[in-house]
């Protein structure tokens, strides 16, 4: 047998166990922070349970007489390899196995350093302080080796980008966006999704050859596809219907939206990039955004209000340690630099509204806010954007914004009343300006089918629901005689 845990010690596992619950919660909230899932789902309840029982068990061992240096040292390795398993094969809960990793590491650094803590070699105070030192530098070393090399390889490209890649590195091999003059940023070239453009699209041929139709898709996430791989976003399929199942071998569909995107950069996107593309026909599919940039404090509300702030790379983190990274980004001290808003950098101190909770500083309800901030600016915007492309021959073809007024896959986003309003006012809005211009309408929020399954979450299309959507765009294409005969 071994002696007791020291005070220390069992200090240590009272302190793994709160990280533990720390980022499980930290993970939970990043994790939806922008999606709209529910916080307490019955999967985070589990994990949250599992949580809670490591860390009374824990405790109450620490408590007790310990088994001889031989079981501890089977139990080190033993623990090691099941939390790496779980982090290998363990997929579905992955993003929830962190937290386990974390305290794992905390437990056995306390067990190696009680086992070698006893050994008879120490002899005085000043000996153990050494000889901490030297075994805590040799633990962290080993660790950070560890880490790096299981990040490296077996890791997801994710885990890479939030733990091992510099900042260069996560820029020019990863991330999903840049940053772009006037529009704050925009979709980075070196993504494999994207094209030198910055679209979501294969190559574009320059100049546009002779016969080639080109349609542009413009939008947010809902038509950059956020969530669905390339081939399931609703442009590409359409692209895809239009030349296999109607014979328009001659048309191009460019997927232009861009995640975040409101009528604001979508207006400017258009002006000093799109047009350059030498565009024939412009398809909007606009609205949810453009609520969020609506619900701030009305004594703020202006044109000037973008949902996202100025692309400032110094954000990223630039610790090479992926030990440090790997604590930081998991107990919530550091950004990953995965996420979009690591490299955003707040520029406005307007108090945003998005549900009931933050409106209560500026004593209003969500729907009060939204109703004092009428959406002038997104008619502005979207009229706009409209004279531009008629002014240079594109030919804008409008559609409605859909979404799905249940919880979705746990999702409540779009069962708040506020969103609904919004999303429904801004309808009656492109309505009403396709009708003044004369523009065609697909009334895409009145027509998709009321099933859950084309949803991801209430506001993101599922691939069958950017299938629904495709097909009933080509339909309308097709019907009404807009695309060229190839």
């Amino acid at each position: 047998m071994t002696p007791k845990l020291s005070n220390f010690s069992r200090f240590l596992v009272i302190l793994a166990g709160a990280v533990l619950l720390i980022s499980s919660l930290s993970n939970r909230a990043e994790r939806i922070a922008f999606s709209t899932n529910a916080f307490l789902s019955g999967e985070f309840l589990m994990v949250l349970a599992v949580a809670l029982v490591t860390l009374v068990v824990s405790v109450w061992l620490s408590m007790r007489a310990l088994p001889s240096p031989i079981a501890l040292w089977a139990f080190i390795a033993l623990g090691s390899m099941g939390v790496a398993a779980l982090y290998t094969f363990a997929e579905g809960i992955r993003t929830y196995s962190t937290p386990f990793v974390l305290w794992a590491v905390i437990i056995n650094s306390t067990l190696l350093w009680h086992l070698v803590s006893n050994q008879p070699s120490f002899q005085n105070r000043m000996q153990n302080a050494i000889n901490f030192v030297g075994a805590t530098i040799l633990l962290l070393l080993v660790l950070e080796g560890v880490l790096r090399v299981w990040f490296t390889v077996f890791g997801t490209e994710t885990d890479r980008v939030n733990y091992v890649y510099s900042v260069d590195e996560v820029l020019n091999k990863y991330n999903r966006f840049r940053g772009e003059p006037y529009v704050n940023f925009g979709l980075s070239p070196n993504h494999p999704d994207h094209n030198a453009r910055g679209y979501r699209s294969p190559e574009l041929t320059t100049p546009k050859p002779d016969g080639t139709f080109r349609i542009f898709a413009i939008g947010g996430s809902t038509t950059y596809g956020i969530s669905l791989i390339n081939a399931e976003s609703y442009p590409t399929q359409l692209q895809r219907i239009l030349r296999d199942e109607y014979g328009y071998t001659n048309v191009e569909v460019i997927n232009a939206g861009v995640p975040q995107y409101a009528t604001y950069e979508n207006l400017i996107n258009f002006q000093l990039k799109i047009l350059d593309d030498e565009p024939d026909m412009l398809i909007t599919y606009e609205g949810i955004n453009d609520v969020v940039t609506r619900l701030v404090d009305p004594a703020f509300y202006t044109g000037e209000n973008p949902m996202r702030g100025i692309w400032d790379t110094s954000r990223i983190t630039r610790i090479p340690f992926v030990l440090v990274r790997f604590v930081g980004a998991n107990t919530g001290l550091l950004p990953r630099p995965g996420v979009l808003d690591s490299a955003i950098s707040n520029v406005s101190n307007v108090q945003r509204c998005t549900d009931a909770t933050f409106c209560e500083n500026l004593g209003l309800s969500p729907v009060e806010v939204l109703e004092a901030n009428p959406p002038r600016y997104f008619e502005r915007n979207l009229r706009h954007l409209v004279i531009l492309a008629q002014a240079n021959d594109v030919q804008v073809v409008m559609s409605t914004w859909a979404y799905y007024p249940e919880e979705s896959n746990g999702s409540l986003y779009m069962t708040y009343p506020q969103m609904q309003m919004g999303a429904n006012q801004h309808n009656v809005i492109t309505q009403a300006l396709a009708e003044e211009y004369d523009l065609p309408l697909i009334d895409f929020a009145q027509n998709v089918p009321y099933d859950a399954d084309l949803w991801q979450d209430g506001l993101h299309l599922s691939a069958k629901g950017a299938e629904e959507q495709a097909r009933q765009y080509a339909r309308f294409l097709v019907d009404n005689d807009l695309l060229p005969k190839p």
